[in-house]
């Protein structure tokens, strides 16, 4: 196959395993949650992508949580410096594994050391992607998953929605969910000259099947059900292959309804995952060949404050949860208080700390006729909905967890519910909506 070296794209891989004991992310104190070995290992990968005019834009997809906003700037710092590639070409994303190393818990030692070595991490695989570049074509096209993820509000008997952290609180069956998960998976090919081809996977879920108590692999590292999925594919297909977590703010990847629920664990769940994108393969359309073209924009957008009267009482059942570590306690605790739950506890308390408004980073980019949006908090399906319907691109990516850490972002359903979500968010009722029209706004500029 001949290629005009009109686009270049590499593959930069490291192992970003934790060699010792650190504390894992993503369920209460996590101090209480120190690892004791390894399920699957973690990975950081960064695809690089050049134009026939030199630009670069380096996207990066890790093992981790989240990427924390202070983190993320000095990696990005460091990268540029070493390589060239301008700060605002630089995205580093994360997979939002629960069973990953806490990078906010400073107070362990085992962290700041962990921390250190990602510094040089993300250096070198930026360095290996940029150096693998080669000459490549663009293929994309999409398949709907079926019972893989699921929309973690409910509606009940009685006509109440309900978010799956206050199920508990119901005593009525839930009937279905308040409505139906985005399915939607989407694959794009770099079919690569001289090199092997590269294979680019968008889907949303919350990876935490692994993180549940009842999972048996609560205290273990691991990728869950991503790096399960890569390798899988990669066994099967030769080639490289990279997973970007999208629009998964509302989505569980288990259901509360039983009969609903087609996978066991997070290795079956990884399987049947991979399965969908092997069969997808052959139906992969060429993509419009083009330059790079990239929109940075940074916004001020509201907190919401409304709760901070509620302070004191947050900060007891806050003192409860961290002291006694339990969970059960801590939600009859913030009942007491008017509170929905230690979650929504954590939220008020860090509205309260924060100005009228923070600033988030958005990024649209796009390679031809594919395009990208990076954002930095846990967006709605809803909305990823809304983005990729309202595209002028055939294809739109939404990579979440990118550059910052803001939380999740729910859509005005999310509000309306009283979730969990909206309580542990930050932003004010629409703006989830608002952020999403300002990304199709986005997205027609470089598309114009």
């Amino acid at each position: 196959m001949e290629l005009k070296d009109k686009l270049q794209v590499g593959f930069g891989m490291c192992d970003i395993t934790p060699s010792e004991s650190v504390p894992l992310a993503g369920a209460g104190n996590t101090s209480q949650r120190m690892s004791q070995g390894i399920l699957n290992r973690l990975s950081l990968i960064f695809l690089a992508f050049t134009d026939e005019a030199g630009q670069t834009i380096l996207l990066s997809s890790a093992d981790l949580l989240v990427m924390p906003d202070k983190l993320a700037h000095e990696f990005r710092l460091a990268i540029s410096k070493k390589t060239g590639v301008p700060y605002d070409n630089i995205m580093l994303a994360a997979t939002h594994s629960h069973n990953a190393p806490d990078q906010d818990n400073l107070a362990e030692p085992s962290i700041l050391r962990y921390i250190e070595q990602l510094r040089v991490w993300y250096v070198e695989a930026a360095q290996k992607a940029l150096a693998d570049r080669k000459p490549a074509k663009m293929f994309a096209g999409k398949t709907e998953t079926d019972k893989l993820n699921f929309v973690r509000h409910y509606m009940t008997e009685a006509g109440i929605a309900k978010g799956d952290n206050f199920c508990e609180e119901v005593n009525s069956p839930y009937t279905g969910h308040t409505h139906d998960a985005d399915q939607g998976m989407q694959l794009v090919r770099f079919a690569r000259q001289d090199a092997k081809d590269i294979l680019l996977v968008n889907w949303q879920v919350h990876p935490h099947r692994a993180s549940s108590k009842r999972s048996g692999f609560h205290y273990m590292v691991a990728s869950d059900m991503v790096g399960v999925l890569r390798q899988t594919l990669t066994e099967q297909t030769g080639m490289h292959v990279v997973y970007y977590t999208g629009a998964a703010g509302n989505l569980n990847p288990t259901s509360r309804i039983p009969e609903e629920n087609i996978t066991e664990n997070y290795l079956e769940q990884g399987i049947a995952l991979a399965e969908y994108a092997r069969k997808c393969l052959n139906d992969l359309k060429p993509v419009q060949e083009g330059s790079i073209r990239h929109i940075t924009k940074r916004t001020a957008e509201k907190i919401d404050h409304h709760e901070d009267y509620k302070l004191a009482d947050a900060e007891t059942v806050l003192r409860y949860w961290i002291t006694h570590n339990d969970l059960v306690g801590a939600v009859k605790l913030a009942n007491s208080y008017g509170i929905n739950s230690p979650y929504h506890a954590a939220g008020i308390l860090d509205k309260s700390r924060l100005p009228e408004t923070e600033d988030l980073e958005l990024h649209s980019f796009c390679i031809g006729g594919l395009s990208v949006v990076t954002a930095p908090y846990e967006m709605f399906d809803s909305n990823g909905v809304y983005i990729k319907e309202n595209s002028p691109f055939d294809t739109t990516l939404i990579v979440t967890q990118t550059n910052q850490s803001r939380s999740y972002i729910p859509s005005e359903e999310g509000f309306r519910n009283n979730s969990y979500e909206a309580n542990a968010g930050r932003f004010e009722a629409g703006t989830g909506e608002k952020l999403a029209s300002e990304y199709v706004q986005m997205l027609q500029q470089i598309y114009g």
